[in-house]
């Protein structure tokens, strides 16, 4: 009887292991994430690794901060929402057509002349295809540690 629990176990496992690999973040665009309640973020990407508050500039814009260690993405939830995410230095995909370690000049190849260039950051509205993909307008930025891109954040524009 043991053995048929284990073996049974091991199987509920496996299969659950291959539908969450079949079923990974890589599979949709973030971009899809500003809008989004926590419950339609679970199945894309599982239970963040912390949940922390993230002060803003007044009690009215804390929000709340999902952080998946092993994608090195930031959720930012306003009113139950996601408003904003970063994709950190570590992050090893790309957005956009846009890589950690990139250049100004790469990044200004794929996207353009940046919206505003405040020497640190470069900041786009509705980049590329998907300017007119999105139910939000939304602003990306993207910030530069020794001339190479190092954090990109993608936030609602209102």
């Amino acid at each position: 009887m043991r053995k048929i629990l284990l073996l049974l176990c091991l199987f509920c496992f496996y299969t659950f292991a291959a539908f969450a690999e079949e079923n990974n973040v890589s599979r949709y665009e973030f971009i899809d994430f500003i809008g989004t309640t926590p419950a339609e973020v679970y199945p894309q990407v599982g239970v963040p690794g912390e949940v922390f508050p993230f002060r803003g500039v007044s009690a009215a814009e804390d929000d709340v901060v999902f952080y998946y260690p092993d994608k090195n993405l930031y959720l930012f939830f306003f009113q139950n929402k996601v408003w904003q995410f970063r994709l950190d230095c570590n992050f090893e995909g790309s957005i956009a057509g846009v890589h950690m370690g990139d250049s100004k000049d790469a990044v200004k190849s794929v996207l353009g002349v940046p919206y505003s260039d405040t020497g640190d950051s470069f900041i786009y509205v509705n980049p590329g295809q998907y300017g007119k993909m999105v139910k939000y307008k939304f602003k990306v930025r993207i910030y530069f540690d020794h001339e190479k891109v190092s954090d990109i954040y993608i936030y609602r524009n209102n």
